[in-house]
């Protein structure tokens, strides 16, 4: 089965350290079984039900004595304290959302920073030091000031009053941003809250 889905050349990832030494002794068929695989492997115990819903294996106490780094790493930043055994689907699907929502933020940073500098200039609001999740709210709000948002004293949500000022001046704005583009960056971004975690979104 191995050589009908190999093609010279193809380097075969493998979970385990003999399955390497048996597969390259016998098939001749270079192996990878490294750091990254191991996470690669990790992370597809942790979903093959939902990829293969026929299957009906259960991750032996090997598998749940260990945890992906990057995803450890991802849930450490929001304050969460997992042990190996607590993760399942559910909660892999949250530190995806999570990271995705940064990548996403991250990836329109100079975007949210050149409309920061519209808000500095035309409201005399100074986005320096602003978070990214909250730019790109008031850049929302500017685009369509009747859409109602919520407001609050966290670090990713818009103040009341400085809520209330983006949506008198939202007029000024008419001609300098583009508002379908930050629309869709507000949305992105704000997805993990609908998973009920560390984000904000009305």
């Amino acid at each position: 089965m191995i050589r009908s889905h190999h093609s010279i050349g193809q380097k075969l990832a493998v979970g385990r350290s003999d399955y390497k030494r048996i597969i390259e002794a016998k098939l001749k068929i270079h192996c990878l079984f490294d750091e990254p695989v191991m996470e690669l492997m990790w992370g597809l115990k942790n979903i093959m039900k939902s990829l293969v819903p026929t299957e009906t294996c259960e991750l032996t106490t090997e598998d749940r004595g260990h945890m992906s780094k990057g995803m450890q790493l991802i849930l450490n930043k929001y304050g969460f304290k997992v042990e190996p055994e607590m993760v399942d689907e559910d909660l892999i699907t949250i530190a995806t959302a999570l990271y995705e929502s940064d990548y996403c933020v991250n990836r329109f940073a100079e975007f949210l920073h050149r409309g920061g500098k519209y808000l500095k200039e035309v409201s005399g609001i100074d986005c320096q030091n602003l978070d990214l999740q909250k730019l790109a709210t008031a850049l929302k709000l500017l685009s369509y000031p009747k859409e109602k948002i919520e407001t609050g004293t966290s670090n990713e949500m818009l103040s009341e009053d400085m809520a209330s000022t983006l949506v008198d001046q939202a007029h000024m704005y008419e001609r300098k941003l583009h508002k379908g583009t930050c629309l869709n960056i507000y949305r992105i971004s704000c997805f993990p809250v609908l998973l009920g975690v560390g984000r904000w979104c009305p």
